[in-house]
């Protein structure tokens, strides 16, 4: 199953959408898929590009930390996977000290 779903708006002044992929319910694996952002822009002389780019699920995780959810739980409400998976990342982010866990807060 993948995941479809919008991102921040691109500048209005351009023709082109902006979404995020992401593979839902993977079982084979202990960690999750990696997330794509997808880029489409119609150029001025008409012709259409687009780009891709990967973020790990702990890029992903740490994304949403930086933009304010603070627990697991509120991950997990956003994206929809394992709460374990989330602290899991959470813990190898706090090991890169890229974040720090005080009382099961981010």
């Amino acid at each position: 199953m993948i995941r479809l779903e919008a991102t921040e708006a691109i500048d209005p002044s351009e023709l082109g959408a902006k979404f995020e992929t992401s593979f839902q319910k993977i079982r084979t694996t202990p960690n999750p898929e990696w997330i794509r952002i997808w880029h489409f822009k119609t150029e001025t002389d008409g012709q259409v590009t687009y780009g891709c780019q990967e973020i790990s699920f702990d890029g992903k995780v740490l994304q949403l930390i930086e933009a304010g959810l603070e627990t697991a739980s509120d991950i997990v409400e956003e994206i929809g996977c394992a709460k374990s998976t989330v602290s899991k990342a959470a813990k190898r982010l706090e090991a890169k000290k890229l974040i720090e866990i005080r009382n099961r807060h981010y």
